[in-house]
């Protein structure tokens, strides 16, 4: 998801907020809305929880690659 979001941050003229929130959001694909289908889909709530969250401090362990593209 990172590729496409960069893709397009670089090619549409977005503003640097929106740029910096787009590559945000597609560094941590899952978001609250995989909660609610895990839920809904009674699913293992747990090992999505724990996804989530490996996948949040991996986005924040790459943050420097998005501070780089907004700037």
């Amino acid at each position: 998801y990172f590729q496409l979001a960069f893709g397009l941050a670089m090619i549409l003229p977005l503003d640097k907020n929106v740029r910096f929130g787009l590559l945000c959001v597609a560094c941590v694909p899952g978001g609250g809305l995989g909660h609610v289908a895990v839920v809904i889909s009674k699913a293992d709530l747990p090992l999505s929880l724990t996804m989530n969250l490996i996948s949040t401090v991996t986005m924040l362990g790459n943050i420097h690659h998005v501070f780089v593209v907004v700037e």
